[in-house]
């Protein structure tokens, strides 16, 4: 590692480098660097993602990989997205799900993910909003805020977490097949399956 980082030497920064976001969880604003790729609420005690994270120097420094680690783009790219959506989940149900939860089904895309060799960026939004609504199917007795299985609510959360247009109809078309039970044999929708059965099994445990 060099003994003198430009990228990580204050000396080079500007006003905007240094910046504050709310909590997706509970509006608290937090401070943040450039370079740092999560904060812990103060409020909440949420993990926060940044969206706004700066590792540009990777494309170019040689140093990149001894200062840095192994990094996957598209993980980067996609870790604030996640985030973003599983506050929006959490929000609409209220007392129904926890953080801890959704990091589990998350951590169990990511199984998926390395096994299959497909897409994260469609896997793990899908797997969220998945879970959410057979878990508001089979929780129908106490309505939440609005129903997952709305075709135009799933569009809104996608669009609120920051995902691109093209992205959430990829999005939509899996949870369209999953919501519908089509017997698609896709390893997308066996994934999705396999989740959800798995988060049932979690959630019926907790209540």
């Amino acid at each position: 590692m060099p003994v003198h980082c430009p990228g990580q030497n204050m000396q080079y920064w500007t006003p905007d480098d240094i910046f504050f976001l709310q909590c997706p969880f509970c509006d608290e604003e937090i401070e943040f660097w450039k370079d740092e790729p999560m904060r812990i609420c103060p409020n909440c005690g949420n993990e926060v993602r940044n969206p706004k994270i700066n590792l540009g120097c990777a494309e170019w420094c040689r140093y990149a990989k001894e200062c840095l680690g192994e990094l996957a783009d598209e993980k980067i790219l996609l870790a604030p997205k996640i985030e973003r959506l599983k506050a929006i989940i959490l929000k609409n149900f209220e007392d129904k799900l926890s953080p801890p939860f959704l990091l589990k089904i998350e951590e169990l895309a990511d199984k998926f993910i390395a096994e299959f060799s497909v897409d994260p960026g469609k896997i793990k939004p899908a797997a969220l909003l998945a879970v959410a609504a057979v878990i508001e199917k089979k929780d129908s007795i106490q309505p939440i805020k609005q129903s997952f299985r709305e075709p135009a609510f799933q569009t809104e959360c996608l669009r609120k977490s920051g995902l691109a247009e093209m992205r959430i109809k990829e999005i939509y078309t899996i949870l369209d097949s999953f919501l519908n039970e089509t017997q698609n044999h896709s390893a997308e929708l066996k994934i999705l399956r396999e989740i959800a059965d798995f988060a049932m099994t979690l959630w019926e445990k907790k209540g």
